[in-house]
């Protein structure tokens, strides 16, 4: 029934990759919706109620926080897995 250290630690690590592979899509699926926000909406002026470069600088500052968060959840996965491989 109980699982002993090595299992656990392969349990969790198998988790873990599986929870940041999921947010790495997620992820992508956000800064692909806020590309074509971007392009659509904001460079095209469709904009009324605020200010074309607010809403340009906003979208782009998301855009670029959520690609260095995705490089960080791709780095700590290699980081994981190379971990492993060198342990095994």
């Amino acid at each position: 029934m109980y699982l002993n250290r090595s299992k656990l630690l392969t349990v969790i690590t198998i988790v873990f990759i599986i929870v940041s592979v999921s947010l790495c899509f997620i992820i992508s699926y956000i800064i692909i919706d806020n590309l074509v926000s971007l392009k659509y909406e904001v460079d095209e002026d469709m904009t009324d109620y605020i200010s074309k470069e607010w809403a340009r600088g906003y979208l782009v500052s998301k855009i670029t926080c959520l690609k260095y968060f995705i490089c960080y959840i791709l780095v700590s996965i290699i980081l994981i897995l190379l971990n492993r491989v060198h342990k095994e």
